[in-house]
């Protein structure tokens, strides 16, 4: 699988991805060191990718199913994006056995309503274009419960997963297997002063132990305790650890899935 994107841009650590007349913040494709992804590990991991009308070339992002009819992705992947393959259940390129592959166009997607092309309210909704069958290659990921909404995750450790650069240095480097990294939720102080602006409650950063999020991972998922907790908005520009990863935190918009979706949503 290869794919582009028309230009990137470097600014305060992350990377900005122009199409057409518009851009996408975007830090950019996949996990650089990490480790690969057993197989069936993570059956809720979507591989996304993105065609427009108003712009030459495509790109890819990665996303969550959140139930068998939808897939939670970052806005900013979806902006501007006239047509979707959407592949379900892939582990490795070489061998798609108990994958699926479907396709849908931009009607399919729902914007979060505060969202405005920047890093919070980053979420968007992908509505598959026929219900996707529950197997031990794809299942849909647990939702936090809305009680965890005041939690504030720091320290703890998850894991994301993606398929993108495994090299920031390198065009096109993309992994055969899907990878993996555990990253680990910092002090939003901390974090603000790293990156110098403001982190509001829907935000959670990370830095890696084991690898780092880069090039076209944006929307990937983070996991932790086996519940969808994030979902990249950000990744760091270099690649690297030196600056962190911006998580959109799903317990603080349990409401707006349960109001478009028809995803699980408990109270504990």
């Amino acid at each position: 699988m290869k794919f582009f994107l028309v230009s990137f841009v470097v600014y305060s650590n992350w990377i900005f991805c122009f199409s057409g007349e518009n851009f996408i913040n975007s830090p950019s494709p996949d996990i650089v060191n990490g480790t690969n992804s057993s197989l069936n590990s993570r059956p809720y991991h979507v591989l996304l990718t993105f065609n427009s009308d108003r712009a030459y070339g495509g790109w890819a992002c990665q996303g969550a199913l959140i139930s068998n009819n939808y897939v939670l992705t970052a806005a900013n992947c979806a902006y501007d994006a006239s047509r979707i393959n959407i592949t379900l259940g892939l582990n490795d390129v070489n061998n798609s056995t108990g994958s699926v592959v479907m396709s849908t166009t931009d009607a399919g997607v729902t914007f979060h309503p505060k969202y405005v092309r920047n890093i919070y309210d980053n979420l968007a909704l992908i509505q598959l274009p026929q219900s996707v069958t529950s197997s031990s290659t794809i299942q849909a990921i647990k939702l936090p419960a809305s009680s965890s909404s005041t939690n504030m995750f720091e320290n703890v450790t998850g894991v994301a997963s993606g398929w993108g650069y495994t090299d920031g240095d390198i065009y096109n480097s993309t992994p055969g297997t899907l990878k993996e990294t555990q990253q680990q939720v910092m002090n939003y102080l901390v974090c603000e002063d790293t990156i110098g602006i403001f982190i509001e409650d829907g935000i959670l950063c990370t830095t890696g132990i084991d690898g780092a999020l880069c090039v076209e991972d944006e929307g990937a998922p983070l996991v932790i305790d086996g519940a969808l907790i994030g979902i990249l908005a950000s990744a760091s520009g270099n690649c690297t650890n030196e600056s962190p990863s911006i998580f959109i935190k799903i317990p603080l918009y349990l409401d707006w899935l349960g109001e478009n979706t028809d995803a699980n949503i408990t109270a504990n």
